[in-house]
């Protein structure tokens, strides 16, 4: 991997008080603002969490673990509200202010590190310690070869940023990826990050039967792994489309070509 690109940042006033923005201080400050509608997409996650979570019971644990995919969209929606709102006229100025909220999320990011390692509970770690470190091996080597390979065939200018971000969210979560970015594109200048964001809603197709299949899974284990293996080919074709297709196109015109030279040569001699 290449050396980190994080260096000494330099601020300028435009950064941090942007044209058409609200003032840094008024009758609520820039920054509670920020937190404002941070919080905001808070609430509508977890009630959006709750309310499936009392419609599919059995699933509720479910649920919160996909507490990032949730928030994703709950943010979405905030986004969307405020950039509704500001085309109607409602709302004159900009509330949102990138250089605070980098430094916002910078911040829950190192609490969330903190609080991911405290939340660890070493007694099962004791119990089932020889399947994960199996597990860890396995899937490690794994998800690190796959990745590499899709990192270098479909980001190209920036494949080591966005193969440290996907492996970080597929060995842990969405993040971890961001965390791990953060050494490589600390100033989010590849579009990585918003890959990491927008991609959760083409994932939703897959990540909805994983979370049925987890209940079923201790109860009937080799159909789960039958039917998560079919997953993987089908997302495999969609992924691959071009390449598979094109060069299946290719052969076929290649044969048509071969075909069309034998019918003109067999004409010739017939003549």
């Amino acid at each position: 991997l290449k050396k980190s690109s994080c260096k000494e940042e330099h601020f300028t006033e435009a950064d941090i008080q942007a044209a058409n923005e609200i003032p840094m201080q008024e009758s609520v400050d820039k920054l509670s603002i920020q937190l404002a509608l941070i919080t905001l997409s808070y609430m509508l996650t977890y009630l959006l969490m709750s309310g499936l979570g009392n419609l599919l019971p059995g699933m509720r644990s479910l649920i919160f673990g996909f507490n990032f995919l949730l928030g994703v969209m709950s943010a979405t929606v905030v986004k969307l509200f405020i950039n509704l709102m500001k085309r109607t006229g409602v709302v004159k100025k900009n509330y949102t202010n990138n250089f605070l909220l980098t430094r916002t999320s910078n911040f829950f990011f190192d609490v969330m590190v903190v609080a991911g390692i405290a939340a660890i509970r070493l007694d099962l770690v004791e119990k089932y310690w020889g399947i994960i470190i199996i597990l860890c091996f396995v899937g490690m080597i794994a998800t690190y070869l796959y990745n590499r390979f899709v990192a270098h065939v479909f980001f190209k200018k920036y494949s080591e940023e966005q193969f440290m971000a996907m492996y970080g969210m597929l060995t842990g979560t969405a993040s971890t990826g961001i965390i791990l970015l953060r050494e490589l594109d600390g100033e989010y200048k590849t579009p990585v990050a918003d890959n990491l964001v927008y991609q959760n809603f083409p994932a939703i197709v897959f990540g909805l039967p994983l979370m049925f299949l987890a209940n079923w899974c201790p109860k009937n284990p080799i159909a789960v792994l039958i039917i998560i293996a079919a997953m993987f080919v089908v997302l495999n074709l969609i992924l691959f489309r071009k390449f598979i297709f094109r060069g299946i196109l290719k052969k076929s015109l290649y044969e048509d070509d071969d075909d069309n030279v034998r019918y003109k040569g067999e004409s010739e001699i017939s003549n």
